[in-house]
């Protein structure tokens, strides 16, 4: 299985102003000598508790932070991201088709028959009737809004989707349907994925490897069920056992 991302030695560092002038900023080192690499077709799960450095490591991965040190190596083109919160990342004055038909509009040749013909596949591919193109994102529910922005992240193509806790706004039944379409996705497109997560119980039913991180480092890594099973650092334990997760 060749990579279609590796990440060596990354650290990232945030300046922390102080509210008094007469301080000093200090620097926060959010990210600690991260490394890791994700395979074709394969699902990376990134979970530890709030503050912890994943949303960073996913940020410095999409080169969204001005200045890293280490090195990010992509072997696919056109890395995209999902959100928690398709409410805040979809734009509220675009109806549905525009807002799936923008990135092919901006980057690409396609006439406009087919970037229509583009919209009303990945629409449909994502479980959602084409009457959804002309809606706005106020007229959806949480889940076909979460659905909307996964159809969008696609429009191009990528071979790797980063999802920043795509499921944790959406109550059980809902993030089921997301997990499944999800994981029929990887299948029918070849993605691969960093799948971010606090919940344990998700990053189970949809990773195939998994990596834990406490304080900006990475304490654990393995295959999901070996890291489940014979957890070896003491954080990952506590948080199986809060979970009260039983594999």
């Amino acid at each position: 299985m060749e990579d279609v991302l590796k990440v060596s030695h990354l650290n990232v560092y945030y300046k922390q102003y102080a509210k008094s002038l007469f301080k000093k900023p200090t620097v926060f080192h959010a990210v600690k000598d991260v490394s890791f690499s994700v395979g074709e077709g394969e699902i990376l799960g990134l979970l530890g508790e709030s503050g912890c450095g994943k949303s960073t490591v996913a940020k410095a991965v999409l080169g969204m932070l001005p200045q890293v040190d280490g090195t990010i190596e992509h072997f696919s083109k056109n890395p995209q991201m999902v959100f928690q919160d398709p409410f805040h990342s979809l734009n509220p004055a675009r109806s549905v088709g525009q807002i799936l038909k923008e990135p092919l509009r901006n980057l690409t040749d396609l006439s406009k028959e087919a970037q229509e013909e583009k919209a009303v596949s990945m629409i449909k591919r994502v479980g959602l009737d084409e009457k959804y193109l002309s809606h706005y994102p106020k007229e959806l529910s949480g889940g076909q809004r979460q659905r909307v922005a996964i159809a969008a992240a696609l429009m191009l193509e990528p071979k790797l989707l980063i999802a920043d806790e795509p499921v944790s706004a959406l109550d059980v039944t809902i993030q089921a349907q997301i997990i499944d379409l999800m994981l029929k996705l990887r299948d029918e497109m070849k993605l691969s994925m960093i799948f971010i997560s606090h919940d344990l119980r998700v990053v189970y039913q949809m990773c195939d490897r998994i990596v834990i991180m406490k304080e900006g480092m990475i304490v654990e890594e393995g295959r999901v069920e070996d890291v489940y099973v014979n957890p070896s650092h003491p954080y990952t334990k506590t948080l199986i056992e809060a979970a009260n997760l039983k594999v």
